[in-house]
């Protein structure tokens, strides 16, 4: 028998209500007008100064502003990013506190044909969202508003939460001059960033308790804007801008230099940011902590930081040279990037003289990574997140081309407050991890990308080996142990999130990249890939999310037995994603349907059985 369904919250449900409301009231044909917009050539269309009277009287001014922020995320969302300027419109005032504005959700309306997973804001919207925010904020002692209110904004946020933004296409343009006369608006017809430099000005204006602030694009007219906030903490961009040393000496002369901890730059090619620069903004902003000129964060491989690696290195090479003028020079920065040339061994020293709080290293080297052992002895016991992208890891004295290969995770025996570890390996690192994670007793994520993974104690009586590692990814990497993912699971059965994907058996016959099997006659049918057993994987009982794209056993190729596991196990998985799980038995159009059919009948019989599960099978 199904256990008693669990009532929605009543804040759910009050929310939910709200958002119905005021949907329906922004949509109302009644309460809409239409302008033609000279500058775009476009028909924009406004809420009526009634109906936004009557929203702001019934719900900005009553519910409290952090309720009215979640309520502006909830309906744009709902709306799939339609029009998102008539929600800007009616619930931005000046009692709101932080504002949050999301450029990609996921797509609700997603239909059997349409393989896209998200949804975008496009230019043209993103336009019309900035100018009503400029007309919203004008309205609270702008240039010509005559309103004496300043606004209570302490975070402001545009964000773009997706993988690689810069190569999603409209509105990115990784090409485009972002400091361009903003009158010309060349190659940019919506005229976005004429209105981000407005935004912008009147943040710095109007919002004296601005502490936070993220937009799309950056300029240097946006900086010398932005500079001008004196509470300012964080500055960042999302997509590929153009700065140069004018726009970072103006954050170095502006009043946020005192205040001012985080600055993360995305540029592009067009960018131009000299050493001098650089230099004077580490003198003259002494809070600052992190300092990043570079592009993406959030990518979907570690590789594609190599086209970022030399300019983020700027950082580095600024800090050494001023080292070497003032020996006592210091500074608070936490995060850095070391790009490793050749076969240059790593030396450590300068970072711990000139900069002893860093506890947040990526170092990026195409060939072997060799690190000097005294100084990274002590570095790495400062450390707390750590991205290494290269070729093994070991000390300057190793000189054998055959270790150089190996991952000594020895080197790892003083890092005890590591928490983050992410490995590239460039397909011939070989890494036993249970042995590195024994050194790594703080280590919550784990990420391993193109990398020979192995357990040490695999051939070796099981001994009692019990760590808190919450996060486990494995992306492209080989194996030589076939059952891998379970002796992974019952190694560290602490684990709440578990990606694994294109994880492949290590084989001399296998052809590389496209990992096909040269034909071997006098080898019987061996399993190409390693396999997952779900049964197994079920007995973690702090498992909530899981990516898989591998090979799965045989008797859960129906949809009856994986239903009967998740409802009997998996007592706290609340997201699911088997790839390659449903197989082609026939031609693409009954494949898609066969995969959309049977995810939306398993999600439904898990609902009825009160599992709130979230099911893509692929």
């Amino acid at each position: 028998m199904a256990p008693r369904r669990v009532p929605t919250p009543l804040a759910s449900q009050c929310l939910a209500r709200l958002v119905s409301i005021i949907q329906r009231l922004v949509h109302k044909e009644t309460n809409l007008y239409y302008k033609h917009d000279e500058k775009t050539n476009q028909v924009v269309e406004f809420v009526s100064e009634e109906a936004r009277r009557a929203v702001r009287k019934s719900v900005c001014n009553v519910l409290p502003a952090d309720l009215v922020t979640d309520l502006i995320s909830e309906l744009i969302s709902v709306d799939n990013l339609s029009s998102p300027h008539l929600v800007l419109d009616i619930l931005v005032t000046n009692r709101l506190r932080r504002l949050t504005f999301e450029l990609t959700k996921e797509n609700r309306r997603r239909t059997v044909w349409d393989r896209e997973h998200i949804v975008r804001v496009n230019q043209d919207d993103i336009s019309k969202c900035l100018n009503t925010l400029d007309g919203v904020f004008r309205e609270y002692g702008g240039n010509d508003g005559g309103g004496t209110n300043l606004l209570g904004l302490e975070q402001f946020f545009i964000v773009d939460r997706s993988q690689d933004p810069d190569f999603q296409g409209d509105p990115i343009n990784n090409m485009l001059n972002t400091n361009l006369n903003v009158s010309s608006r060349v190659g940019d017809w919506a005229g976005i960033m004429l209105r981000l430099c407005s935004v912008s000005r009147q943040l710095a204006d109007l919002a004296p308790r601005l502490t936070h602030v993220v937009l799309p694009f950056v300029s240097d007219q946006i900086l010398a804007n932005i500079s001008a906030a004196a509470n300012l903490v964080l500055f960042q961009n999302v997509y590929r801008s153009t700065v140069t040393e004018v726009g970072i000496f103006s954050l170095a002369d502006g009043s946020c230099r005192a205040s001012i901890t985080h600055i993360v730059l995305c540029l592009n090619t067009h960018a131009n940011v000299p050493n001098s620069a650089v230099s004077k903004l580490l003198t003259a902003a002494p809070q600052l902590r992190v300092l990043e000129f570079g592009g993406s964060c959030n990518t979907k491989s570690l590789y594609f930081q190599g086209g970022d690696a030399k300019r983020r290195q700027e950082v580095f090479n600024v800090i050494t040279e001023l080292g070497s003028r003032d020996p006592t020079y210091t500074n608070n920065l936490v995060r850095m990037l070391i790009f490793r040339e050749g076969n240059k061994c790593m030396d450590f020293h300068s970072i711990l003289n000139h900069s002893p709080s860093l506890s947040d290293l990526t170092m990026f080297g195409w060939e072997s990574i060799t690190v000097d052992l005294g100084s990274w002895i002590s570095l790495s016991r400062n450390l707390v997140r750590l991205e290494l992208v290269g070729i093994g890891f070991n000390s300057d004295v190793v000189s054998v081309r055959e270790e150089l290969f190996k991952f000594d995770c020895d080197l790892f025996a003083e890092a005890r407050q590591l928490e983050v570890l992410k490995l590239a390996g460039w397909g011939d690192t070989s890494l036993a991890v249970d042995k590195l994670l024994g050194h790594l007793v703080e280590l919550r994520e784990l990420y391993l990308e193109d990398v020979k993974v192995s357990l040490h104690m695999e051939n070796k009586p099981k001994q009692k080996f019990i760590h808190h590692l919450s996060s486990l990814s494995i992306f492209h990497c080989s194996t030589t142990d076939i059952n891998l993912i379970q002796n992974l699971c019952s190694t560290f059965p602490m684990l709440t999130d578990i990606m694994i994907s294109s994880l492949y058996l290590d084989d001399p016959s296998r052809g590389l990249p496209f990992h096909f099997h040269l034909p071997q006659l006098d080898r019987p049918n061996l399993p190409r890939h390693p396999v997952a057993d779900l049964k197994e994987i079920g007995r973690l009982q702090h498992l909530q999310s899981l990516y898989l794209n591998v090979s799965y056993q045989q008797d859960l190729d129906t949809e009856s037995s994986l239903l009967s596991l998740l409802v009997k196990m998996f007592p706290r998985l609340t997201r699911l994603y088997l790839d390659n799980f449903i197989s082609r038995r026939n031609g693409a159009l009954s494949y898609t349907l066969d995969r959309v059919r049977t995810t939306h009948r398993l999600q439904s019989l898990l609902k009825h059985r009160n599992r709130d599960i979230s099911v893509d099978l692929n």
